[in-house]
């Protein structure tokens, strides 16, 4: 949060809303959402449907190696020059620098409660509507940090808008090949480089770890990021 960006005005350029008021019906929403599909049941009963599972399992690894290598593999594919690979990468890491930079200065600002603390402190939130359990627990390691806004979001809002803005357009088929210590490679295929983004933003709810504001925020702020250094940066 105290890091100087690279090429944004300020860590705070691009201030979100923030989270959901703890009395409101969306917060009511996304606090049912992410109790019901973001616990650690498996098996019979598993409120996630097998394409949720994938989904949260895939992206648990770090994003920066893995859309970094997701990366290698399209520019080779579109036959770029060294300068223009160049340009690609310089755009998409310091698009993904800011952005998480802008990330950390949010999660100081605004200081939210991640869904662990919430649910399991259901019944003392003031809301009437929101019902704790005191065992509650995510389905992965709950991260050390606040939860407004999710830095994963944050990152492939940043590094999936920049390349849309680097190609000059939005379909790209392409492949994302989670490789993680001790389990087989997992590949998913994506047509769009925003569809990627749009199940970053599911995973980190089927995980537990986020409320759905935070992940739809953090993404916008990548994408604000991304604009902003398409306008002023990195010209052609």
């Amino acid at each position: 949060a105290n890091v100087d960006p690279f090429v944004l005005q300020s860590s705070s350029q691009f201030r979100t809303n923030g989270p959901r008021a703890l009395k409101s019906d969306a917060y009511t929403r996304e606090y049912n959402e992410v109790m019901e599909l973001g616990g650690p049941t498996v098996g019979v009963g598993d409120p996630r449907t097998p394409e949720q599972e994938a989904v949260a399992q895939f992206y648990t690894v770090n994003p920066i190696e893995l859309f970094n290598r997701t990366f290698r593999t399209i520019s080779e594919a579109e036959g770029l020059t060294l300068a223009e690979e160049a340009r690609l990468f310089a755009m998409l890491n310091i698009g993904g620098a800011d952005s998480v930079i802008h990330c950390w200065d949010e999660k100081a600002f605004w200081s939210f409660w991640r869904p662990i603390t919430a649910i399991q402190q259901g019944d003392n939130d003031t809301n009437p509507d929101t019902v704790g359990d005191p065992d509650w627990v995510p389905l992965i390691a709950n991260p050390p940090y606040p939860d407004h806004t999710s830095g994963y979001n944050c990152a492939s809002g940043a590094y999936m808008h920049t390349a849309k803005a680097f190609f000059g357009r939005n379909r790209m088929e392409f492949s994302v090949v989670r490789i993680a210590p001790g389990v087989p490679n997992v590949t998913r295929d994506y047509g769009q480089f925003t569809a990627l983004v749009k199940d970053t933003i599911d995973a980190r709810v089927y995980e537990g770890i986020h409320f759905r504001t935070a992940d739809v925020q953090g993404a916008a702020l990548g994408q604000d990021v991304a604009h902003w250094l398409d306008k002023h940066y990195f010209q052609p």
